[in-house]
């Protein structure tokens, strides 16, 4: 590894974290982690599948300026949010804004608010950075998810 990358990867860890072998090494880390801190099996595992979900969401739908371990916490931090968005009045169904991201990658459409106020699914622009792939249309979210849980629930 050149000195160029190792000053990189020092600044930001998930520069070395590009494929999916690498994504759930990570994330199996940071389940340690967990596992040494609380010693709730449960508690790792599930710290493990959303780390998995949302550093594989920065990398593949976000901008590499993002991927970062602030992009990650901001992120989880949208899993934690309930605010605004908890209220029958905006929306019935109680998401999180990060469940509201996952499922704008899935279904293709996003949650906004319309000039009148109300509110109502719209088309998204949302494309995957690789290829430029809509996931709702190749189903191609499907087969991650069904990728990434046989690959990594060692």
């Amino acid at each position: 590894m050149s000195r160029d990358r190792i000053a990189t990867v020092i600044a930001n860890p998930l520069a070395a974290v590009r494929s999916d072998a690498e994504l759930l090494d990570f994330a199996a880390h940071c389940a340690q982690s967990v596992r040494e801190d609380s010693s709730d099996e449960a508690l790792a595992e599930s710290s493990r599948k959303l780390i998995v979900a949302v550093t594989a969401l920065l990398r593949d739908w976000f901008p590499a300026s993002d991927y970062t371990p602030l992009g990650t916490t901001t992120l989880l931090s949208m899993a934690l949010m309930r605010g605004k968005y908890d209220s029958k009045a905006n929306f019935s169904c109680r998401k999180t804004p990060l469940d509201l991201m996952f499922n704008q990658i899935e279904s293709g459409e996003k949650y906004v608010k319309d000039v009148s106020g109300g509110w109502s699914w719209r088309k998204s622009s949302l494309v995957r950075g690789e290829d430029g792939a809509r996931p709702a249309e190749t189903k191609a979210i499907h087969e991650c998810l069904l990728r990434t849980s046989s690959l990594g629930s060692e």
